[in-house]
């Protein structure tokens, strides 16, 4: 009975498939199972581990939201620019308030728009996407910004242990900005499997007239994912000027898509109304052991991004074909009845 449940379960191929690389990348380069290659895993997951969170939420109530790295970028940009204006050197919480706040601001007017329209989540954040992108390097002039407030370079110097690996011969560290991600993870968690909310968002994504109907205000779900969903920028924005030691306003570009795959692979319904946690940690794991630890073995760069696809489409077909059989299986029982 347990091997058949897990066999309905998308999260138990993706875990498969993670211990098959892992096996393989040790086996041809030696260097998987050190510690310091799993901070850096542990490293790596920081951002695309936050915005997947973001992602879950909202594609499990049925949208698809591509903005997040432009309002990312701007949140970022902006409250930097705003923290060296002013000489800040308070608490680094009250930047993170700064930019969180912007975020929120941002990530409603795509709520707005989206709740009272019923516009596609997709087109919808496409638009602002490209609005964001004009502020940032139209009206702003982003350039990257080397030099950083006092408080958050003294976060960026933090971490919360180093290990030194004598079999790579490589110093491994644990940023101290891990734990924001995974605060942030334990508080998603108990959103949607905790509160009436989580349960309001995952039957809005299931079925949005049925939600309606048993009195749902999916008005205010719609401007509660979206603000939250500009949190989350806001938070990661900052996250990454901290990892990263800088601020460059292209340091967002291009990880819509991997997001996105990485949640679908780890079994959210594109659709909407399913998803797990679960899946969205071994999704994004997954694809980052693709992008860093493939280099153990050399590999070159458009292997890697050809291994990469190779995964995505084949995570994703097991995540429909679980839907597939689950559909006809609810037919058939249907027609018996």
């Amino acid at each position: 009975m347990i091997i058949k449940k897990l066999a309905r379960q998308t999260e138990f191929y993706v875990a498969l498939i993670i211990v098959v690389l892992a096996l393989f990348i040790e086996y041809r380069s030696g260097l998987f199972f050190t510690v310091n290659n799993f901070l850096d895993l542990l490293r790596a997951m920081i951002i695309p581990g936050m915005f997947g969170l973001l992602e879950y939420i909202v594609i499990v109530s049925g949208g698809c939201d591509v903005s997040f790295p432009s309002l990312s970028a701007l949140c970022m940009y902006s409250t930097i620019i705003f923290l060296k204006a002013i000489h800040f050197h308070g608490s680094v919480v009250l930047a993170f308030v700064i930019c969180c706040t912007l975020g929120i601001l941002l990530g409603l007017l795509n709520g707005l728009i989206i709740s009272n329209f019923r516009f596609p989540v997709l087109i919808v954040t496409l638009g602002t996407s490209s609005i964001f992108t004009g502020i940032l390097f139209g009206f702003l002039g982003a350039h990257e910004q080397p030099v950083l407030p006092a408080p958050i370079q003294t976060l960026a110097n933090q971490n919360l242990f180093s290990v030194y690996s004598e079999k790579s011969g490589i110093m491994g560290s644990l940023p101290a900005v891990f734990l924001l991600f995974l605060g942030l993870l334990i508080l998603v968690s108990f959103l949607m499997n905790k509160t009436h909310l989580g349960r309001a968002i995952y039957a809005v994504g299931g079925d949005i007239s049925a939600a309606e109907r048993i009195g749902i205000n999916v008005k205010g779900v719609y401007m509660f994912i979206y603000g939250f969903a500009g949190f989350i920028c806001g938070l990661t924005a900052l996250t990454r000027v901290a990892l990263i030691d800088s601020c460059h306003p292209n340091t967002f570009v291009g990880m819509d898509m991997t997001v996105i795959a990485a949640v679908i692979l780890g079994g959210t319904r594109a659709s909407g109304g399913v998803g797990s946690i679960t899946g969205v940690i071994l999704g994004t794991l997954l694809l980052t052991m693709v992008n860093n630890s493939l280099q153990l073995m050399g590999i070159p760069t458009y292997w890697q991004k050809c291994f990469l696809g190779l995964i995505i489409v084949g995570g994703t077909g097991i995540s429909a074909f679980q839907a597939n059989r689950k559909r006809i299986r609810q037919q058939l029982v249907e027609e018996v009845q």
